[in-house]
């Protein structure tokens, strides 16, 4: 028991050393982590959120230290820099200004600044139904249907040409903040020349109309256009009541009396009758004869 005893106690003991010594261990190791220095380096960022067409000055844009191993490729160092250039992309409080959001130096502000290389910005007419009732706002993705009826053909085609297109514009306006309907005549979208080119035929040539699409949606629907003839052959048929059958009692066939045929007549029994005594009566019995043919 004693033994026991001892081993228990020192088992405690070397417990308590190696927790103690643990303990302090991660505290010396915590202060050093706390009185290490990191290298800092000035960048200028938002100091309130900053929308389309925003001229940066000093009361919104300004410098701040940030992690060196952590800034990104395209900041500024000094917010003189940046002053008077023009924000072509929105940027949030605390985020960084950065030279792919600004407008090229030397760039007046207007449409043209959002227009990327290789695109180009072309304007079609719209109205209420064709615009989707003024949903379709800046920045927001759309369908182009046209209606045409093409030579040597009776009926027109509806046919989807062109998908998911950027709206640069509604009218005179390239932002929209409440996102509410706006009334418009036109709408300006992001095209490449090859779609410019169908675009402005489809306008010239028949009528266009706008499908408003989810911007997370970048599929592409393959679809063969639709003449009137393929669109009421596909709708659903009229269902009509079937016509009530009156079932009439058919008349009775007459037969000539050529046909009819005499009933033939039941044979005759013939019966054969029998003297039977019995003590001092003599009765007279009759019974079938079996022995003729029937």
């Amino acid at each position: 028991m004693t033994r026991i005893r001892v081993v228990v106690i020192l088992a405690v003991v070397f417990g308590l050393l190696a927790a103690v010594a643990i303990y302090r261990y991660l505290a010396q190791y915590d202060k050093m982590i706390r009185e290490k220095k990191i290298a800092e380096q000035p960048v200028v960022v938002a100091i309130k959120d900053l929308q389309f067409g925003t001229v940066l000055d000093e009361t919104n844009v300004e410098a701040v230290g940030w992690p060196v191993q952590i800034v990104p490729a395209g900041a500024s160092t000094s917010p003189q820099d940046v002053y008077g250039r023009v924000v072509k992309s929105p940027v949030v409080a605390g985020e960084a200004v950065l030279e792919t959001k600004l407008v090229p130096i030397g760039m007046n502000r207007g449409l043209a600044i959002l227009v990327p290389e290789g695109m180009r910005a072309m304007t079609v007419p719209v109205n209420t139904w064709s615009g989707v009732a003024g949903f379709v706002l800046p920045e927001t993705k759309v369908d182009v249907v046209v209606t045409i009826r093409p030579e040597l053909q009776r009926e027109q085609v509806g046919k989807v040409i062109l998908q998911n297109l950027t709206v640069l514009a509604v009218d005179q306006k390239i932002e929209d903040t409440e996102g509410k309907p706006l009334k418009s005549t036109a709408v300006t979208l992001l095209v490449t020349p090859s779609e410019a080119e169908k675009l402005a035929l489809s306008a010239t040539e028949g009528e266009i109309s706008l499908i408003l699409r989810n911007p997370a949606d970048s599929d592409s629907a393959g679809t063969k256009g639709t003449t009137i003839a393929q669109m009421l052959s596909k709708s659903e048929p009229v269902q009509r009541l079937a016509p009530v059958r009156v079932s009439r009692p058919r008349p009775a066939r007459t037969t000539s009396t050529a046909e009819v045929k005499p009933a033939a007549k039941p044979a005759e029994k013939k019966t054969i009758g029998v003297e039977v005594i019995r003590g001092s009566k003599r009765t007279q019995e009759k019974f079938e004869d079996k022995t003729q043919p029937k």
